[in-house]
């Protein structure tokens, strides 16, 4: 699992998604999602920057060794060379360096670009700028509000009409009356969504939701979600917005 976040964070890197040494958070989430449908466990952007933590104070312990005086390095092998008797001495006083001297290093290049200064420089290299996609930060849950109170005038209207009338308009009454029960059911399901997310960490949700808008390109997407990562009241107007569409479609 090691190794495969950290080919996805060469990738991010190679999408711009590093500036200096610090990655953006869309990349640790992205590597977070990549790491859950891979390996099927669930894997938060906060796990992925813990091991990297881990795996940062290895890459240290590796770049100290590699500047101490009297020792060689073979580029080809990405291995830390010593003699054997310095070896020998030297192990022997720090053992817990044993396995970074004299054997391959594996994932140096890797570690290179995801710990160090360089930046990757693949086809996709490339500073985000400003987002571009617009976010309309007014939930739709007025228009559902509308929606109901002229679907419970409409019901009375019926109601009152279908007291003494064929049995035919009872059974648009009833129609009218199930279709009533139902949209009152997809608003209380909207109220809960809304209300819930106020209190919880919407950093995944957010990142899918924005990543499946079309019609822009992956630059503009990440933008997006950067501006909305750092701020709390649009993304969840946002978050928002998206329930409602997907309960309207429901109630259609």
């Amino acid at each position: 699992m090691s190794r495969f976040m950290q080919k996805f964070l060469v990738e991010q890197a190679e999408k711009g998604m590093k500036i200096d040494k610090t990655f953006k958070r869309p990349a640790f989430i992205a590597t977070a999602r990549a790491v859950s449908e891979k390996f099927n466990l669930l894997c938060s952007d906060s796990n992925v920057e813990n091991h990297l933590r881990t795996l940062k104070t290895k890459y240290s312990q590796i770049k100290r060794l590699k500047n101490m005086s009297g020792v060689g390095w073979d580029d080809t092998l990405k291995m830390i060379t010593m003699d054997d008797d310095t070896y020998n001495e030297y192990v022997q006083a720090h053992p817990k360096d044993e396995p970074y001297l004299n054997k391959p290093i594996e994932m140096y290049d890797e570690m290179i670009i995801i710990y160090g200064d360089d930046q990757a420089t693949g086809s996709f290299a490339r500073a985000m700028s400003e987002p571009v996609v617009d976010v309309d930060a007014r939930s739709n849950f007025g228009a559902h509000n509308d929606e109901f109170e002229e679907m419970k005038d409409k019901t009375k209207e019926n109601d009152s009409a279908s007291n003494g009338i064929t049995k035919g308009g009872r059974k648009r009454s009833r129609n009218i009356e199930s279709k009533f029960d139902m949209l009152i059911d997809k608003v209380g399901d909207l109220a809960s969504a809304i209300a819930k997310s106020r209190n919880r960490d919407i950093s995944v949700e957010l990142y899918d939701a924005v990543i499946k808008c079309e019609g822009y390109d992956e630059s503009q997407l990440v933008g997006a979600f950067e501006y909305l990562l750092g701020n709390d009241i649009s993304a969840r107007s946002f978050l928002d917005e998206i329930i409602s569409r997907e309960v309207k479609l429901g109630y259609n």
